[in-house]
């Protein structure tokens, strides 16, 4: 497969990190592997069997915080316009119970 790695760092020093602090990492998949053959059996006890039920997907999740919006005031936050809408996001999408919608 080839990826595409985008690491992310500080251009100037800041009081809490100094120059060229990594602050995130982003990879995308550019073009998958050929899928291999499947390896030879040998021996009479041998037995090769999927081992995976379905495929590896990435599981992640950050937390919100208070300036991600008004968790317990929703309707505030968008009458008065304060506040991102990420959190509203995330839980449309299911993110802030750490289970995809």
């Amino acid at each position: 497969a080839v990826h595409l790695t985008v690491r992310w760092t500080l251009r100037r020093a800041t009081a809490w990190a100094p120059t060229g602090h990594l602050v995130a990492i982003d990879q995308v998949a550019l073009r998958s592997a050929a899928r291999g053959s499947r390896p030879p059996e040998r021996g009479s006890d041998a037995a090769i069997d999927d081992l995976l039920v379905e495929p590896v997907q990435p599981w992640l999740f950050r937390a919100p915080v208070d300036n991600d919006g008004f968790k317990l005031m929703p309707e505030l936050a968008e009458r008065i316009r304060v506040g991102g809408m990420a959190l509203l996001r995330w839980q449309q999408q299911g993110i802030d119970t750490a289970a995809p919608a």
